[in-house]
């Protein structure tokens, strides 16, 4: 593998010395940017959301439903850094960033809409426009009001219309400076995570229904957001899109029927192909015999999305004792081995809904930064494949700028192009992030 990371080298030193025409001449609008959420980075400041509730609470097993008993707390001090911190996103090259509103700062009581916090984001994109940074927006990152979950939250239909109210809301006030907005992140991780494994908030588990309910709620709630905002002053000027996380689950060995029964299992209720047949057909179908039988039709849904953003890390091997990789593979922090083959077979996946695709996020857990310049490294050049093939990438968001709160698994696993110190809140580059300041430069 050394001498594979050293032909990559030698091969993005050409594409920094601009000689890459081989391999695709990166558009003047092309997107190079990091991912963020602004609970993971910063905490909840009032302590009214579903996540700051959930960390309170215990398992079946009566353990803590984070890991080590952790909690978000400041995290990395997002709401007073966050400007400063504008710097050190220039600092990699980017000329974008993606970031969350969070609901439950901006609605913490039912119907009381805080303006301070109104005024503190329009501040931020202010100061990221002033730093030649493209700033976009997702309105849904797994976070929202503990109010919203306590009247039945994605579960019933009904409460569609909060979630609306609030991204008319925010829209209306910022809309005029971003240029691009993500309805929901991850529709599919929120279902299978909070009502499936019980790792997520609300922390339910095996409830296929709910499940099933809730990912066909959230879908809904996209296109009745993505028809609402359009309609909208500069509703015809931005792009609005939905963020979908592939992560495809294979058997270690087909000699395994526990392998290839968990691998069926983790396909069906990550439910890639579910979301993806709405959103080319409008037909929602969650199916197990006996369990769980969803159906319904939305006609407009393969019209309520102007780009696709794909969060993709890698794939996942299961074999007799659990997550594991191929041999040969390098594993990363969090049980999934690198495999950058499968951010182009994402990319040719996605690109049949015909639209353009932004890849919304992909990083590495990499505390010791022993394999971050490789990952980076041999992600991005898949991605310049897809884009010489043809395909139509608009934006590559590394996930993410600094070490943060990776839900139930707390502070451990390692994300960040800049590490953390989080009794003192300092950041420092690590040496594995100058492949992503080499990655994308314009031609």
């Amino acid at each position: 593998m050394r001498v594979l990371s050293v032909v990559f080298i030698c091969l993005f030193s050409t594409i920094k010395a601009g000689s890459c025409a081989e391999l695709t001449v990166l558009p003047k609008t092309f997107l190079k940017g990091i991912a963020l959420s602004a609970y993971q980075n910063g905490g909840d400041i009032y302590g009214k959301s579903n996540w700051s509730h959930f960390e309170q609470q215990k398992s079946l097993l009566g353990k803590s439903t984070i890991n080590r008993n952790q909690r978000c707390g400041s995290a990395a001090d997002f709401w007073n850094r966050a400007l400063d911190d504008i710097q050190l996103i220039k600092n990699l090259g980017c000329n974008a960033v993606r970031f969350s509103i969070e609901w439950a700062v901006i609605e913490p009581e039912q119907g009381v809409f805080n303006e301070e916090m109104l005024n503190w984001y329009e501040q931020y994109i202010d100061a990221l426009i002033a730093a030649d940074i493209v700033p976009t927006i997702t309105l849904h990152h797994f976070v929202h009001p503990q109010w919203f979950d306590e009247i039945g939250g994605f579960q019933k239909e009904q409460n569609l219309e909060y979630f609306l109210r609030f991204s008319k809301l925010v829209f209306k006030r910022l809309s005029a400076k971003v240029p691009i907005w993500y309805t929901i992140n991850e529709p599919t991780v929120y279902s299978f995570m909070g009502f499936i494994l019980g790792m997520h908030s609300p922390g339910k588990v095996m409830n296929f229904n709910a499940a099933g309910t809730v990912l066909k709620n959230l879908l809904t709630a996209h296109c009745r957001v993505y028809k609402a905002l359009k309609k909208m002053p500069n509703g015809a000027s931005t792009q609005i899109g939905i963020v979908h996380q592939i992560l495809h689950a294979h058997a270690y060995s087909n000699w395994s029927p526990f392998g290839r029964f968990t691998a069926w299992f983790l396909n069906f209720c990550a439910a890639h192909k579910q979301t993806k047949k709405f959103l080319q057909t409008g037909i929602f179908e969650y199916k197990i015999p006996g369990i769980v039988d969803i159906y319904a039709e939305l006609p407009g849904a393969p019209r309520c999305y102007d780009f696709i953003g794909i969060n993709y890390y890698s794939r996942l091997i299961v074999g007799n004792k659990g997550p594991t990789c191929m041999p040969g593979e390098i594993m990363t922090d969090m049980e999934y081995a690198l495999y950058p083959d499968g951010i182009y077979d994402a990319i040719t996946d996605m690109a049949s809904l015909g639209v353009p695709i932004y890849i919304t996020e992909n990083g590495i857990p990499d505390a010791k930064d022993q394999h971050r310049a490789l990952f980076i490294e041999l992600y991005t050049q898949k991605i310049y494949e897809a884009m010489k093939d043809g395909f139509d990438v608009r934006g590559y968001f590394y996930w993410t700028l600094m070490d943060n709160y990776e839900w139930d698994r707390g502070f451990d696993q390692k994300f960040g192009l800049y590490k953390v110190d989080f009794a003192t809140k300092e950041r420092s580059l690590r040496n594995g992030s100058l492949s992503f300041i080499n990655s994308f430069l314009p031609s």
